[in-house]
């Protein structure tokens, strides 16, 4: 599903959320408090634009971008080479639920608009904490539902009318946004991401609500070892 739809991908984020995805990429990485010389991994990176937020607004010694999904990441260094951040991105291949990397592989961590795709969100989340050093910072960006009665009302009439939108560009397969709104809303009744994020471990777990509650963005500090001298 994913695959087919890359053509039409990054123009429909943008045009769907009214570009609010870009900032709040740009929140995110903000939020990650990047020190010069960290190791940024971004799981289920699509076609690259956190990874891409990353590079261009943190001291990151390197950005690394994983997911399933090759036809995704194979958009990528055409828009890393556009900004000239080519030489810092690398790209591979992964399933997020098994990382290919070592323990402490990295210093910071985030995913956006992804962890709801995967089919274990808690194991995936423990897997991304298993390749984070102690000390370092995992973000998750989501997708959300306001809980506010008339917030909530405006967000379920805006999802009726994207199919218009979506079949003008996707034509054949606009099914693939009506998965989005599926399961954005499935995701938002049965996950508690903060939750998930104090059962890995993570202390300092915050959550932001963005935008009225159409996403949030949760963010913790894995603890260092027992023992350890900070």
């Amino acid at each position: 599903m994913f695959s087919r739809i890359v053509p039409r991908y990054d123009l429909l984020n943008h045009l769907l959320t009214f570009r609010l995805d870009q900032r709040w990429r740009k929140l995110t990485v903000r939020r990650c408090a990047v020190q010069p010389g960290d190791r940024v991994l971004d799981v289920c990176a699509g076609t690259g634009d956190l990874a891409l937020a990353f590079a261009r607004q943190s001291e990151a010694s390197r950005v690394v971008a994983t997911d399933f999904c090759p036809e995704m990441l194979a958009r990528l260094p055409a828009k890393a080479r556009r900004v000239g951040e080519e030489d810092r991105i690398g790209i591979g291949a992964a399933d997020c639920l098994r990382l290919p990397f070592p323990d402490a592989s990295f210093d910071v961590v985030a995913v956006a608009f992804g962890i709801r795709n995967v089919v274990d969100p808690a194991a995936g989340i423990a897997e991304m904490v298993r390749v984070l050093a102690p000390g370092g910072r995992l973000a998750v960006l989501e997708c959300d539902v306001p809980r506010h009665r008339l917030a909530r009302f405006g967000f379920r009439a805006y999802w009726l009318a994207i199919p218009l939108v979506v079949r003008m560009f996707c034509g054949k397969n606009a099914g693939a946004y009506r998965y989005l709104n599926e399961s954005v809303e499935r995701f938002a009744r049965t996950v508690d991401l903060a939750e998930i994020f104090g059962a890995c471990g993570l202390e300092d777990v915050r959550r932001e609500r963005l935008t009225t509650g159409v996403a949030q963005l949760v963010s913790g500090v894995k603890k260092p070892p027992a023992g350890a001298v900070a």
